[in-house]
């Protein structure tokens, strides 16, 4: 990876690595189920369970992350300057 990316390109990446996961990690959720028989045991749901919020954690950065990058492209600061925005999180 090259050191001297613009916040864009930098946002880009990181947008690019967290869509990987997530989609990662909905396959895997997807052939758990599917195979189920195979997965069967103590740890099935420990494991589900750990996909799942694996899952659902990606997909929440993801959505940060292209509002970070949709307030970078206009111009903006980045969403967690805001008031508004820092009432919503809690």
């Amino acid at each position: 990876m090259k050191t001297n990316l613009t916040p864009d390109d930098f946002l880009k990446y990181l947008i690019k690595n967290t869509e990987t996961r997530y989609i990662e990690y909905t396959k895997m959720l997807a052939d758990l189920f599917k195979n189920k028989d195979l997965y069967a045991g103590e740890h099935f749901d420990w494991y589900k369970d750990t996909l799942r919020d694996n899952k659902n954690s990606e997909e929440k950065t993801l959505k940060s992350l292209r509002l970070e990058l949709e307030h970078l492209r206009h111009g903006m600061n980045p969403p967690f300057c805001y008031v508004s925005y820092k009432s919503k999180e809690k």
